[in-house]
């Protein structure tokens, strides 16, 4: 799959799941392009895992709180994709 379709799709599908959610539609723009963003790495992240297993991707957050946040997310879906265990999350200054 081409890379800007795979981007295509993955933008689809948030929005979709976007749309969808009632707590979204009552944020304002800059928030709802943060929490995008947010979603369409992590997307990225896990599409790149599935394809290949033996790479380690490396996301950076800003604070513990949030690599607490991921990693409990990534914790709860291991069972679906063992291989989301392969992200690394890291905490940078």
């Amino acid at each position: 799959m081409k890379k800007t379709k795979l981007e295509k799709h993955i933008n689809d599908f948030i929005k979709s799941y976007l749309e969808t959610t009632e707590e979204f539609n009552d944020l304002d723009e800059s928030e709802k392009l943060y929490i995008y963003s947010i979603l369409r790495k992590l997307l990225n992240l896990v599409y790149q895992v599935l394809k290949y297993p033996n790479v380690y991707p490396i996301l950076l957050v800003q604070n513990s709180k949030s690599k607490i946040i991921i990693l409990n997310a990534f914790k709860e879906v291991e069972h679906i994709i063992p291989t989301i265990n392969n992200i690394k999350v890291e905490v940078v200054n």
